[in-house]
């Protein structure tokens, strides 16, 4: 008997195990019938878990873990139960010319571009993440505070869905941002800014997107996790497999209405296997969740003020 699962997801790279998942059959394979809905920001994502919309979600640790403790409303019962994605963000400046993009190497490097950067702007820098409660907004934080930029004082910040951030950067609406792959790229790759740092840079081998799976749906069979698993491990597998690289950019880059996210071809070819940086994206094919991918997360929300206490069993 086929197993439904409505899972949840943004317009970015790191959506590609769900994809590769649902596309090559495998959760099918392992009697799990998956819709895939895919969602314009991750305020909406939250709120869909919230409200038992969603069985499942690709979601980063933080936003889960406030979704889990009521903040949308009402708490969720969930758990955090693979990891989908290593690094992949980036810290992108706008482009204030037509000189070559500098080269950013060091830390002092970063000081110096930015110092030089921030210098030619008449305000306060204005910079998007895409959820407060987001490894962008802390990645972000660190890098600036690492830079002995005040993140609370000498620049503005926004939130914005990541599909709309280079389109503002473009735009002058921003002056930069840190989100997810492959809109950092994409912003480079049109010339509307340059990288200042890539998230491995501050944190490397960071965990990111995780999938976040309600407790209900766990529970309503024995076998829904290792079902899961061996649905994911193929997908992972396939994600990380150099070969497969052109067929699982022309998946992403797909319209949405024949199963793909419409993302932007080059600069997703870019992020593949066969391409990529070895401080970018990554597909792990070890997708458990250990206590040390969190601690940095948790420290951080705590200094913040986010919570205070955290979800005992928050991962499978």
């Amino acid at each position: 008997m086929p197993h439904p699962l409505r899972i949840g997801l943004l317009r970015l790279a790191d959506s590609a195990p769900i994809l590769a998942a649902n596309t090559h059959g495998f959760f099918r394979e392992n009697t799990i019938l998956p819709s895939v809905s895919v969602e314009p920001s991750w305020a909406n994502l939250a709120d869909k878990m919230t409200w038992g919309v969603l069985d499942a979600a690709v979601m980063f640790p933080p936003l889960a873990f406030m979704t889990m403790a009521g903040t949308r409303g009402r708490p969720v019962q969930g758990r955090l139960t693979h990891a989908l994605s290593r690094g992949g963000n980036m810290v992108v400046l706008r482009k204030l010319d037509d000189a070559p993009n500098p080269t950013v190497t060091t830390l002092n490097d970063k000081k110096i571009v930015f110092s030089k950067w921030a210098s030619k702007i008449t305000h306060k820098p204005k910079f998007a993440v895409v959820h407060e409660n987001s490894t962008h907004y802390l990645i972000l934080r660190r890098l600036l505070n690492a830079l002995s930029v005040s993140f609370d004082h000498a620049v503005d910040l926004v939130i914005m869905p990541p599909d709309q951030i280079v389109t503002a950067l473009t735009k002058g609406a921003i002056d930069g941002f840190c989100a997810g792959p492959p809109w950092g790229t994409e912003a480079c790759l049109s010339s509307a800014g340059f990288c200042l740092a890539r998230s491995t840079d501050i944190l490397p081998n960071h965990l990111e997107k995780c999938l976040f799976v309600t407790d209900k749906w766990l529970n309503a069979d024995k076998q829904h996790l290792a079902r899961l698993t061996s649905a994911l491990s193929k997908a992972a597998l396939y994600c990380s497999t150099p070969e497969n690289s052109i067929a699982l950019t022309d998946l992403l880059a797909r319209p949405l209405k024949e199963g793909g996210l419409n993302l932007p071809y080059a600069a997703t070819r870019s992020l593949m296997p066969d391409n990529a940086l070895p401080d970018g994206l990554h597909f792990p094919l070890d997708q458990t969740i250990k206590h040390t991918d969190l601690q940095w997360m948790i420290d951080d929300m705590k200094t913040l003020g986010w919570l205070t206490a955290f979800p005992d069993h928050c991962t499978a």
